[in-house]
């Protein structure tokens, strides 16, 4: 294991150009550099390069060896990273490069998430831009904005940008799969301002720190702990409750791995709030080994919420459903609809749930958000649904699918897994915008997406690069 830049593996089209990106800071929402490098990258390159209104990067390069009177075909992938670190690391996402870790076969980075989701697709079609001794059709890359915070940049793409009537999305995870669905969702956001009292009793703040995390997508399905639904647990049996402040989670899309809470209580009630911590441990520690409790004592004085106000937060918690209600009955072992209680914010009052619903079904998805909104009625406060987009269905006939499938049986003497992804992929919102383009997605293997445990296997990058090139070849 060493800490090193990845510029110096194969194939090293795709490495050099991770590297750039990894060099580049861009968190969603601050994705001026990377546009700017991308834009600079394609001039560079003598190439029609421009920023459409969204802020997304198209790059257009004529075919070569062979591919220059083929039709054009669109590669496609998001600029964006998801933003999280470990507690105590000080990367700043909107200045710093991401430090990488090359530890066997994989990649990592030192203490953050790594950006393979979607850089390593993003590289993809970069390498194929710059190289001169690859054959291939003509080019119509787009490099999407904002894709981890609501899908902006697909959402705002026209269509008439471009020729190509086949897509080759690169962000998907498994290098086993080619994936030709994906779920839609929507945010469903609870929102109660509340008064604010002055506080008895003895100020505390708990800290739930060191879960796992993860995809709110794919990774929902695998039952990990989720530091927001754990808050209520951790005063179980305790009345006399006055929360000042609390702070769960910091991405809809990513399972909470920590939470804050600061409140008020009698300090007889201390040792129940440990004897609760000592329990949910021993119930969950085989499976987060990392979880832990921390109880601190503050002495600054601060407003708080009633108790009745406190409890009335609580159960509102407690009720807001997470992971799993149902699976596809057409792809197993796939998730149809779930939700994620991503991000809890309670400040100077006013409280914040916000979930992210998915679902392969927008029929499933609205009944289940109607369900969500339903279970809070006692809140009585606000549901706000916003930012939904389509889900992306399944066309088991499709012509890049079967090219695609037969030059994977042809590389690796075996079947691909074709199926549906239970994630947002920005496919869903193009082939609605795009309905005469065939698209298909792959990628290589990246595990712990969205979290500081995100990597991306080499061999698989290897592996996937030459799928990549052979499809295109046969594009021809």
């Amino acid at each position: 294991m060493n800490q090193s830049r990845v510029d110096q593996l194969s194939p090293k089209y795709v490495w050099s150009n991770f590297q750039k990106l990894l060099d580049t800071p861009r968190p969603s929402y601050h994705e001026e550099a990377v546009q700017t490098l991308l834009l600079l990258f394609g001039k560079s390159l003598g190439l029609e390069t421009y920023r459409d209104e969204v802020n997304n990067v198209i790059i257009k390069k004529p075919g070569q060896l062979g591919g220059e009177n083929s039709a054009p075909i669109i590669l496609q992938g998001h600029l964006d990273m998801v933003a999280q670190k470990n507690e105590g690391n000080s990367h700043d996402f909107k200045i710093d490069p991401i430090t990488t870790i090359i530890d066997g076969d994989w990649v990592r980075a030192n203490g953050t998430t790594l950006g393979a989701d979607n850089g390593i697709g993003c590289a993809f079609a970069m390498g194929l831009l710059e190289s001169k001794d690859i054959a291939h059709p003509p080019l119509e890359c787009v490099f999407t904005a904002c894709e981890e915070a609501g899908m902006h940049g697909a959402i705002g793409l026209k269509g008439d940008h471009f020729e190509g009537k086949i897509m080759l999305n690169l962000d998907t995870e498994e290098e086993d799969e080619l994936i030709i669905g994906c779920a839609g969702g929507v945010d469903l956001i609870f929102e109660k301002e509340f008064n604010q009292i002055a506080a008895k009793g003895v100020r505390q703040r708990i800290a739930i720190k060191g879960l796992k995390g993860g995809h709110s997508g794919i990774d929902i399905h695998r039952g990990r702990l989720n530091a927001n639904k754990l808050i209520p647990n951790v005063f179980a049996g305790v009345d006399d409750i006055q929360l000042v402040s609390i702070k769960g989670g910091s991405l809809r899309n990513a399972i909470a791995r920590e939470a804050f809470v600061d409140f008020y209580t009698s300090e007889v009630n201390l040792p129940k709030i440990r004897e609760n911590f000592e329990s949910l441990w021993e119930k969950n520690q085989h499976a987060e080994g990392g979880l832990k409790f921390e109880l601190a004592t503050l002495n600054e004085e601060a407003n708080a919420l009633s108790i009745e106000d406190s409890k009335l937060v609580l159960s509102a918690i407690s009720n807001c459903q997470h992971g799993v209600k149902a699976w596809d009955q057409h792809f197993e072992g796939v998730v149809e609809t779930s939700t994620n209680l991503g991000v809890i914010t309670l400040e100077a009052g006013k409280f914040n749930m916000a979930n992210l619903i998915r679902s392969a079904s927008e029929e499933a998805r609205d009944n289940f958000a109607q369900e969500m909104i339903s279970a809070q009625k006692d809140l009585d406060g606000k549901a706000i649904l916003e930012g939904a987009y389509p889900g992306w269905k399944p066309n088991p006939e499709s012509k890049i699918l079967s090219i695609t499938g037969e030059v994977f049986k042809d590389l690796r003497g075996k079947a691909p897994k074709i199926s549906s992804i239970h994630a947002g992929l920005e496919c869903g919102i193009l082939s609605k915008a795009m309905p005469d383009v065939d698209i298909i997605s792959f990628g290589p293997t990246i595990t712990g997406a969205h979290s500081p445990d995100e990597q991306v296997s080499i061999a698989s990058v290897e592996k996937t690069w030459l799928l990549f090139l052979e499809v295109v070849k046969r594009l021809m």
